[in-house]
């Protein structure tokens, strides 16, 4: 005679008597070892899929949120910079006006890979770089039709006020401004 107990049967010769059939599953031991290595083992299975499952969730939920910083534009991360970082950026401008001067020609191409740039604007990664009497001008992106430039230059005719801006395509931003009392330049040439 076969005897259930908790979804197992037992041959009835293995129990003895006032014996529960629960006790002689435990005493088992290659049937209760094989039966427990089973469960354990579903069990470990399902744990590994969860485990698998949220190490997945939370990789595509930190490439949602890195994804935007790392691929982010010059134009949006240059707005969101400290007034000093704008300032060493515009001195840094200044200085790239003072070590390089034009001479008879309107307009000069500086090479991006020219040791004598400042940090700051090498930092940039500018693709192309243009210093005119009054202006400098960078190429940072041009993944857009236009590309995006930084210009450092005087606010319209007041020479004396001069802005640092992003152009992209047809938006102009002032991210900076700053009173100079001549160009650097010519604020050189004056000192000599």
């Amino acid at each position: 005679m076969i005897v259930q107990g908790e979804g197992r049967t037992v041959p009835r010769a293995l129990l003895g008597v006032g014996v529960c059939p629960r006790k002689v599953i435990g005493r088992l031991t290659l049937a209760g070892a094989v039966a427990q290595f089973l469960v354990v083992r579903r069990r470990m299975r399902t744990f590994r899929i969860i485990l698998v499952v949220a190490v997945v969730m939370a990789f595509v939920l930190g490439l949602f949120w890195l994804l935007p910083i790392m691929f982010e534009s010059h134009y949006t991360r240059l707005q969101h910079k400290s007034g000093e970082y704008y300032a060493e950026l515009a001195a840094a401008c200044d200085s790239i006006l003072v070590e390089h001067p034009l001479g008879t020609n309107g307009v000069i191409w500086i090479p991006v890979t020219d040791p004598s740039l400042p940090k700051v604007v090498r930092d940039l990664h500018p693709i192309k770089l243009q210093v005119n009497p009054q202006r400098v001008w960078m190429l940072l992106d041009s993944n857009s039709r236009a590309g995006i430039g930084l210009e450092w230059q005087p606010k319209w005719d007041d020479t004396n006020l001069w802005k640092l801006d992003i152009v992209a395509e047809s938006l102009e931003t002032v991210i900076y401004s700053a009173e100079r009392p001549a160009p650097p330049h010519q604020a050189l040439q004056q000192r000599r």
